[in-house]
């Protein structure tokens, strides 16, 4: 093509003549053109008409053909810059989601190309180790999987069976290093042989150690003892009966020191029917409700089901042993309890007052 053949609207590869023949600052005659691509430049008539340039362009097309583009795991999303090495820079997306920015040359050329932001390396390093690992044992563990689950230092957990049969969870370089070696059953198993020598027999309050538990998640010794109310086989942790404010029985001795007269609300004014009418304990409600489940809610004597009483045969304040005994209850209605404790008053009651009072409505 010559330059008179130039002129506006002709189209000559991807430009197309908008405006002209002018001069740009160059003092040289040419067109302002508007590119296939959208872009816009102003080209010479030297360039138009040259046989050289097989395709003639506004020159941004090479920036802009690799936008949306994707190289291995790498998506490039925008243009970014140019750098003073004249190196076209583009705002890339690894699959993994992270941003970068990287040059042209490094995402087109055909060896050392870029294919992620690293994570494919840390994935192929994974699949790696993991062939190595799995099946691998440890002790007494046996790995069986990589968990997603990442240590602070970056290290990866694994989770693993040990020969007890348990499931834990380690990092695999505590296995390496061989600071990891069992789910903990090994510490275990040393410390309940120690513990079974030194403790078997040693008594600790009103308990007395005789055997050996199985060990909490924590690894912590748990023993079995005896206690001098007559509790047997009563489960403790070791390092409760040793500490400064220990465990020193069943659980009886703080009953004992947290009721009756022991008891920080004990009021000593009391008359033993106000004392009476105010029992309200766990122990109380359950004697209570199956005393009456017993007697089929109703008065043994009356067969009334209004106002119901459960009556101590044997005085409750005089009889603990058979206090929460179900045979030491009988189901009264209010009138007949009334009537009862009239004749015979509170405390010191027995089961022989009660039927020579029952015979007296027959």
């Amino acid at each position: 093509m010559k330059s008179a053949d130039l002129g506006i609207g002709v189209v000559i590869d991807s430009l197309t003549l908008v405006s002209g023949p002018k001069k740009n600052n160059g003092s040289k005659l040419g067109y302002d053109t508007s590119c296939a691509c959208g872009g816009k430049k102003f080209r010479t008539n030297d360039y138009l008409t040259s046989t050289k340039i097989k395709k003639k362009t506004c020159g941004s097309c090479q920036i802009r053909d690799i936008i949306g583009k994707k190289f291995h795991h790498i998506t490039v999303s925008e243009y970014s810059h140019k750098d003073k090495y004249s190196q076209h820079h583009y705002i890339c997306f690894c699959k993994c989601g992270k941003k970068m920015v990287i040059s042209r040359s490094r995402l087109t050329k055909s060896k050392n190309n870029v294919k992620s932001c690293g994570c494919h390396v840390a994935e192929l390093k994974k699949e790696n180790t993991d062939a190595k690992l799995i099946g691998k044992k440890f002790g007494k563990l046996i790995v069986l999987r990589r968990l997603d689950e990442q240590a602070g230092n970056g290290d990866y957990f694994i989770e693993c069976r040990c020969s007890c049969g348990n499931i834990v969870k380690t990092r695999i370089q505590q296995l390496r290093d061989g600071r990891t070696r069992s789910c903990r059953c090994i510490t275990r198993d040393i410390a309940d042989k120690k513990n079974e020598k030194e403790y078997v027999g040693k008594r600790f309050g009103k308990l007395i150690i005789t055997g050996i538990a199985k060990a909490d998640s924590a690894g912590r010794a748990r023993v079995y003892a005896d206690c001098d109310c007559g509790t047997s086989g009563y489960e403790v942790a070791l390092e409760h009966l040793k500490r400064e404010k220990k465990t020193v029985s069943c659980g009886c001795y703080q009953k004992e020191m947290t009721s009756g007269e022991n008891h920080w609300k004990y009021n000593p004014e009391l008359t033993d029917e106000e004392r009476y009418a105010h029992r309200d304990t766990y122990e109380d409600k359950r004697w209570r409700k199956e005393v009456y489940i017993r007697d089929n809610y109703e008065c043994v004597i009356c067969g009334s089901n209004k106002g119901l009483n459960a009556h101590h045969l044997a005085s409750y304040r005089d009889n603990p042993d058979v206090r929460y005994e179900i045979s030491n209850g009988v189901t009264l209605c209010e009138t007949h309890h009334r009537l009862f404790h009239q004749k015979y008053n509170f405390g010191n009651n027995t089961s022989d007052q009660f039927n020579k009072f029952r015979l007296t409505f027959k």
